[in-house]
């Protein structure tokens, strides 16, 4: 991002198989083709690979993994939540 991140951010991934979007705050903020080539329970994890099993990055409070895209319904739900 162009500048520090702080405060409340929602982040969001998404992949159709062919191409990974990441969103921040609801904007898109980098995509890359194919899909995630990473264990998913990794995310929010420390970036080094020695401490995924034990140690979280930090600030991370809730973490959502869905296999199918989300109606309008229940992605307000969701950010109710």
């Amino acid at each position: 991002t162009a500048a520090p991140l702080a405060g409340w951010l929602h982040l969001a991934v998404v992949c159709d198989g062919n191409t990974t979007i990441a969103y921040l705050n609801g904007a898109p903020l980098d995509a890359g083709k194919g899909s995630l080539s990473r264990t998913l329970n990794t995310i929010g994890n420390s970036p080094d690979a020695q401490h995924h099993h034990w140690m979280m990055a930090g600030g991370l409070d809730e973490h959502f993994i869905f296999d199918r895209p989300l109606t309008p319904v229940e992605l307000k739900r969701l950010m109710e939540f």
